[in-house]
């Protein structure tokens, strides 16, 4: 089942099995899960579980606890203060603001920030990273300049960022 959709909010209650195209705000509500091969959306405003390939064109915020099992590529990766969010698989973003705690891979193409009380439990590799005094990185942490220009495709930056976490890893 594919499922596509114009340019408003789409929202996620119960347990719901599809694929979703939308330019919209995808918004999955607390104790939701949405099941997938794969998602594209224009926002995604998380509460809920996801399973599948998620491709986020701007920002994708995530609040409360809850665990996302497959590669997620957005534009800005947000998690919010007090949220507790599990990611099994490598988190690309362009920009990203962890507020909350993220226990995962996050590969970030420009700016990281972590502020005081934030936490990443996972290994970092970003174009610049902002950690604030009383904000955590448990795991390695790499920086390099900015891999493509601002306004570059998702998966091309993606797939660069990919190349060059590997390299890191090579270079250990």
């Amino acid at each position: 089942l594919r499922l596509a959709l114009g340019s408003h909010l789409h929202e996620i209650r119960g347990l719901v099995h599809t694929n979703l195209v939308t330019a919209g705000t995808l918004a999955i509500h607390y104790g939701a899960q949405l099941v997938s091969s794969w998602i594209r959306c224009g926002e995604l405003v998380a509460y809920g579980q996801t399973t599948g390939s998620l491709t986020i064109g701007g920002r994708a915020w995530y609040h409360g606890h809850g665990e996302t099992v497959g590669e997620v590529h957005c534009g800005h990766l947000i998690v919010a203060r007090g949220a507790k969010r599990v990611f099994h698989q490598r988190i690309f973003a362009m920009a990203a603001d962890i507020d909350g705690e993220l226990h995962g891979d996050l590969c970030c193409a420009g700016r990281l920030r972590v502020p005081r009380g934030a936490m990443i439990d996972g290994d970092v590799l970003a174009g610049q990273v902002v950690l604030e005094a009383g904000g955590r990185i448990n795991g390695s942490v790499g920086t390099l300049p900015a891999v493509l220009r601002p306004g570059a495709p998702l998966a091309a930056t993606a797939r660069a960022l990919l190349h060059n976490f590997a390299q890191d890893e090579d270079d250990r």
